[in-house]
């Protein structure tokens, strides 16, 4: 056990987390984890970045039908050119090291964006 606590439940009940949550939550928190060594090595180990991740959900049908994710980053010090290799990097990294992706991949739209620009 990590001695960590979540609070589980409806959206109303403040210091909550609904389940959809938890799935934008962990999708975010895995792209972040599996880009941070690559993005660290370019530029360097102190960055900052935000990832969102941002649900489109039927509330008939009661599903998400599509997440999207979003990492920002400050890349002021690369050329345009490092910019695009950095952002296919990032997606390789996500891509193979992003379980929570590969798991949910196939049934719900995933779509990637550092910046706004798809990787």
């Amino acid at each position: 056990m990590r001695d960590a606590t979540v609070q589980i439940g409806p959206a109303e009940v403040p210091g909550h987390f609904t389940p959809g949550e938890l799935l934008k939550i962990a999708l975010a928190a895995c792209v972040g984890m599996s880009a941070d060594s690559v993005i660290a090595r370019r530029l360097g180990a102190d960055f900052e970045s935000v990832v969102w991740a941002h649900g489109t959900s039927d509330d008939e049908e009661n599903l998400y039908f599509a997440i999207d994710k979003e990492m920002l980053l400050d890349l002021d010090a690369l050329e345009e050119p490092d910019r695009k290799k950095l952002a296919a990097i990032i997606g390789k990294a996500v891509e193979r090291s992003c379980t929570v992706s590969r798991s949910v991949q196939g049934s719900i739209r995933l779509t990637k964006t550092v910046n706004n620009e798809p990787f």
